[in-house]
């Protein structure tokens, strides 16, 4: 059995719009949300566990005066057994 853990979210105070993609090396769109509330915890769109690998992210968000801001980074996703 594989676990998966929350991994990635964005957080903050007087946002008013919000946007987060994960793109896996191939720049492909693997996750995407446009609420503050959902976190990704490494699995597809498709809902099978991603594999093993870094992955990019982007985070995009309207604050309440209006101003947009860009934050992007790499994670790295770590999969594997539970340890017992």
């Amino acid at each position: 059995m594989q676990m998966a853990t929350t991994i990635i979210y964005g957080t903050g105070i007087g946002i008013t719009a919000y946007e987060m993609r994960v793109f896996n090396r191939w720049g492909e769109l693997v996750y995407a949300s446009f609420d503050a509330n959902e976190k990704w915890n490494g699995t597809l769109r498709s809902g099978k566990l991603a594999m093993q690998d870094v992955y990019v992210y982007t985070f995009k968000v309207r604050d309440m005066f209006t101003a947009e801001h860009t934050f992007r980074g790499k994670v790295t996703l770590l999969t594997g057994e539970p340890q017992e």
